[in-house]
């Protein structure tokens, strides 16, 4: 596998696909793409750690709740997060440890401000051997 993401743009919002040989992968392809629309990420350590724990009735609506979840941390916290340690992870729920830092102006750029994920034109699928995931963000 030779992308993780790209991104491509949308009008007045910003749109995500990830890919990943599993869903795991697919998830954490999918929050790094989105943190990197957020900020600057080579300067941010893996210093603290958040649980994030949330449930959904699909993989689609799942990696909804994933990515707002985070942004939540984000617009709540300031947290940055960097790492994704997806310990459970099936058809409704999904259970992270996630690890970053909280954004210091001297040390990160913040690059997009991102309100939320969307369901508009939201994709998670399985084509052959690898996983897409389309998401746009509310910008």
């Amino acid at each position: 596998m030779e992308k993780k993401y790209e991104v491509f743009p949308t009008t007045a919002d910003v749109g995500l696909i990830a890919y990943g040989e599993d869903l795991v992968t697919l998830f954490k392809n999918a929050a790094e793409g989105m943190f990197d629309l957020v900020a600057e990420m080579e300067n941010v350590k893996p210093e603290k750690e958040e649980i994030v724990d949330v449930s959904g009735p699909n993989h689609e609506e799942l990696l909804v709740a994933w990515l707002n979840e985070l942004i939540l941390l984000f617009d709540a916290r300031w947290f940055l997060a960097k790492e994704y340690d997806i310990t459970e992870l099936n058809e409704k729920h999904l259970r992270a440890i996630v690890k970053g830092e909280t954004y210091n102006a001297e040390r990160h750029a913040i690059k997009t401000g991102i309100k939320g994920a969307t369901y508009h034109k939201l994709e998670v699928k399985k084509i052959n051997d690898l996983w897409r995931a389309q998401v746009i963000f509310d910008v």
